[in-house]
């Protein structure tokens, strides 16, 4: 809205509010931290510092008419190349680290399909839909990762957790489609495929 002169309406800004609270009840109702979480407020806070930036991304990337892939060509070099020096610090501390053949197939699945493919398929949904449509569907996130943990990890499922996955995708459906109210009218007055009927 700032940046990017969009328009929300009633309907897109109770979907945002909506699925953001159902994804901070699926966090919030999740296991408590133990000893593997040293400093769960630093973490915390790193992890809303993340938030921020990718906000910050999403709406500098919006208006960029270059090629998606080779945007994010461009993005994943210039990450690699500000990680170098950090990289490079702890292999001279801690040397190598030893990971199993699993791990590398970890490592290779993370950089290509759930960094690169992921973050080409972003980029050509900005180019389709609004900002803070695209920003809606980042909220699918924490639903995705409890799946995960469920069914590979076998992490237990509580009743709240189910109930914040059900209001995060209730909240993304009303963001991101069409009221009764509304026909097919391209270049409606926020710039989107749908305009109010008077």
């Amino acid at each position: 809205v700032l940046f990017l002169n969009e328009t929300l309406d009633a309907r897109r800004i109770a979907g945002i509010v909506l699925s953001i609270a159902g994804a901070a009840l699926i966090v919030m109702a999740g296991e408590r931290s133990g000893d593997n979480a040293p400093a769960p407020l630093l973490g915390a806070a790193l992890m809303l510092a993340t938030v921020m930036l990718w906000c910050a991304y999403t709406v500098a990337a919006k208006p960029v008419t270059a090629d998606p892939t080779v945007v994010i060509l461009a993005v994943c070099i210039l990450g690699a190349l500000l990680l170098l020096p950090a990289s490079a610090a702890e292999l001279a501390t801690g040397g190598w680290p030893q990971t199993s053949a699993a791990g590398w197939l970890g490592v290779a699945y993370l950089g290509v399909f759930a960094s690169a493919v992921c973050y080409v398929f972003y980029n050509f949904s900005l180019r389709e839909l609004d900002a803070s449509t695209v920003g809606v569907y980042t909220n699918i996130d924490p639903v995705v990762g409890l799946l995960t943990a469920v069914v590979f990890l076998g992490e237990s499922l509580v009743a709240a957790q189910a109930g914040g996955a059900c209001v995060v995708l209730a909240g993304m459906w009303l963001a991101t489609t069409r009221g009764p109210g509304c026909r097919r009218a391209r270049g409606g007055p926020c710039g989107c495929a749908f305009r109010f009927r008077r």
